[in-house]
């Protein structure tokens, strides 16, 4: 990919400066502790405006269209406010939603009474990858623009694998984290909204947000699973750094 060719001074203003800050917040950053009290105002501001970027992700919700979830055991890491469940085909007969951030929890609980969906939430340790759910108990596992914000990638992962059963699938979407034109897009919209607005140095906290490049997240998944579909979003005969985002389905 084209980052790989970029000097430090294109790079960083793209996708951070990964070289100094890592993967991993800081114990104590002021930046970091200022993001995670912001997060959960920014994603609800994005879904009630709409725009560019609740169209980008309405884009990687679509692939649920695919499949029946008629009386299927699910499992979602990171679901958000629950703005995709009109898209689900057939009622899950479980549902089981997890989330770093106890914040999306009363409105999830809304969509899915909404939706008849038999949601039980689990609340995740920040930093803990262990998901507390039997080995080979899920039909489903359902990650929208969270994948790339899980570290490390590969015991992940192995979690995801753990927990689907033989024939399983892990559904969903991520941004091309690490391609040009999500690094760019990111330039000239959020950076600067969250540098005006909020006063955060975006080349650090995209380092610990986004700590997965999209290359990563596929060559892990490929090297465990079956791939069944991955369809890069708005060009798919085009390159990954002249994309947006990466619907996929993999298989155990």
């Amino acid at each position: 990919m084209i980052r790989h060719y970029l000097p430090s001074l294109l790079s960083t203003p793209l996708f951070g400066n990964r070289e100094l800050y890592g993967k991993s917040p800081w114990t104590g950053d002021k930046d970091w502790e200022k993001w995670l009290s912001i997060y959960p105002e920014v994603y609800f501001e994005t879904q009630r405006k709409g725009g560019i970027q609740k169209f980008i992700n309405n884009n990687g919700y679509d692939i649920l269209k695919k499949f029946d979830l008629q009386g299927k055991t699910i499992t979602e890491i990171g679901p958000g406010g629950g703005y995709h469940f009109p898209l689900f085909t057939g009622t899950p007969k479980k549902y089981n939603a997890l989330d770093v951030c106890e914040d999306f929890f009363p409105n999830l609980q809304q969509k899915a009474d909404q939706w008849s969906i038999p949601l039980k939430c689990h609340l995740l340790e920040s930093g803990n990858h262990l998901l507390p759910l039997e080995t080979s108990s899920q039909d489903v596992v359902l990650s929208f623009y969270s994948f790339e914000h899980l570290n490390p990638l590969e015991e992940w992962i192995k979690e995801i694998y753990r927990i689907l059963r033989p024939g399983g699938m892990f559904i969903g979407a991520v941004p091309v984290e690490g391609g040009l034109a999500w690094g760019l897009g990111r330039f000239l919209t959020s950076n600067r909204t969250l540098k005006k607005k909020f006063g955060l140095d975006i080349k650090k906290i995209v380092c610990w947000e986004h700590p997965n490049m999209i290359d990563e997240m596929l060559n892990g998944l490929k090297s465990s699973f079956q791939s069944r579909i991955i369809q890069k979003f708005p060009f798919p005969f085009l390159p990954l750094d002249l994309n947006l985002l990466v619907k996929f389905t993999f298989v155990k």
